[in-house]
């Protein structure tokens, strides 16, 4: 009976603690973009308590990847917060092809919906194409819906895949109106808080002032010249060069979107994540909270100026800060153990092309569309079909869609027509192989030493 009574102790204890153990707010940030080599090229240009906080003080695991292509941002969040694949969770790109519908879709759409707080067609999202629950459905199922979820992004993909079905909200920004918005899957009104921070026209006061960088030019030695021929310009812009007359640009644009672009949309993401915490009491209930934070502007920039950039470098610098106020925000709201906070990206980026080629090195741009004639050409020529037959039905995500009814009437199959394109096609220099689905649905030859790394 005694040997009894002390293992129920035991086990009563254990649980005590295990329960002791758990935190009170998980904070999971996503920096759309980020590349891990970004961390130490500007560490020196970083402050204290930001990205220097997380990694002094936390834990940094470098031996991580996705083990999928293509790495965007719509499967990218979707699996940091679900755990699997897209082959599970069902989010294989931002878009892909529908073969039920014959058209293309996007992750996050769902026309059942409209807007909450924004412009109608601005809020026509949900997590309804996600397949799998997300952590923050599982910790709320774990107490019978207890626990909050929320979801913050400038982007909507962002915001609603991290957050799963059962969020108790998922926000995105309304670029028409400069809102924070959410759809009616969520919630048929904001709640206050969000409408006072909406009425406090951030976006505005933000996009009054022009992109300075941080520090002198010179200080920017990793990177490339400020007046590059391989950035993009804004609209109204002759120059790819500071500083970025914010205010013009957000003239000529007519609406609010400059903001996405900017490390502005950063500031605008932090400070609406903190009226969250405080608004929504996260992290002040019995049980685990979520809050998914996604910083999108990184990734605008990046797309407009690569890697190399100094608008790059200076966005990270700036992140650096707002990401130092959220920490220090949530020092001073909670006591050490009762928050955790974990940083990752959703997918790294690769140089631009003529930046590279620039300097002496081989690479180039992938022209699928003239892929796509290579390959209609050669099963055209094989099967003696006329210039209006199309085999190939659709192309996305660096995949061909083939047409089953035209192969069923030129009695053929994927494999085989996979068979006529891929000596074609790896004529090409930047084609390193072409894969039939059927290998990876058989699951033969899963270890590729080539196709096993198509990840970064």
């Amino acid at each position: 009976m005694k040997r009894l009574l002390i293992l129920m102790l035991a086990v009563v204890f254990t649980a005590n603690a295990q329960q002791a153990d758990r935190p009170k707010l998980v904070v999971g940030i996503v920096v759309d973009q980020m590349r891990y080599d970004y961390l130490y090229r500007y560490w020196d240009l970083f402050g204290e308590g930001g990205f220097k906080e997380l990694v002094k003080n936390g834990y940094s695991c470098t031996s991580t990847h996705y083990t999928y292509l293509p790495t965007f941002t719509g499967p990218g969040h979707t699996s940091i917060f679900t755990g699997t694949a897209p082959w599970m969770h069902g989010i294989s790109g931002n878009n892909w092809f529908d073969r039920e519908i014959g058209k293309s879709v996007y992750c996050a759409e769902d026309k059942t919906v409209t807007a909450v707080g924004g412009t109608p067609e601005q809020g026509e999202y949900s997590p309804r194409r996600l397949l799998v629950n997300s952590i923050a459905d599982e910790m709320r199922i774990s107490n019978s819906f207890k626990s909050k979820a929320i979801g913050i992004a400038i982007k909507e993909r962002s915001s609603i895949l991290p957050a799963g079905h059962s969020a108790n909200g998922a926000y995105w920004f309304d670029e028409v109106l400069g809102n924070w918005i959410s759809s009616t899957y969520y919630m048929k009104e904001l709640p206050k808080w969000a409408e006072d921070f909406n009425k406090k026209k951030r976006p505005e006061q933000l996009l009054s002032q022009k992109w300075e960088t941080t520090y002198p030019l010179n200080k920017y030695a990793m990177c490339g010249p400020d007046d590059s021929d391989h950035e993009g310009l804004f609209k109204g812009e002759t120059k790819p060069v500071f500083p970025h007359d914010i205010p013009a640009i957000t003239k000529a644009l007519g609406n609010y979107s400059a903001i996405e672009g900017t490390p502005a949309g950063n500031t605008l993401t932090k400070e609406f994540a903190i009226e969250a915490i405080k608004s929504e009491k996260l992290g002040k209930g019995e049980f685990t909270d979520l809050l998914a934070v996604s910083f999108s502007s990184p990734d605008y920039i990046g797309h407009r100026y690569g890697p190399q950039a100094i608008e790059t470098a200076d966005c990270y610098i700036k992140l650096d800060k707002d990401i130092k106020d959220l920490m220090a925000f949530l020092k001073s709201q909670f006591p050490k153990g009762d928050y955790v906070v974990f940083l990752t990206a959703d997918h790294g980026a690769a140089e631009v092309p003529g930046f590279v080629r620039q300097n002496h090195i081989d690479c180039g741009m992938l022209d699928f569309s003239a892929y796509t004639k290579t390959a209609e050409t050669a099963l055209r020529n094989h099967f003696n079909a006329g210039d209006e037959v199309k085999f190939i039905l659709n192309t996305n995500n660096y995949q061909f869609y083939f047409d089953y009814d035209v192969a069923k009437k030129y009695k053929t199959t994927v494999e085989e027509m996979v068979e006529i394109i891929k000596p074609v096609l790896m004529k090409l220099p930047e084609i390193r192989d072409v894969f039939p689905v059927s290998d990876l649905e058989k699951g033969t030859s899963s270890f590729d030493p080539l196709r096993s790394k198509f990840f970064f």
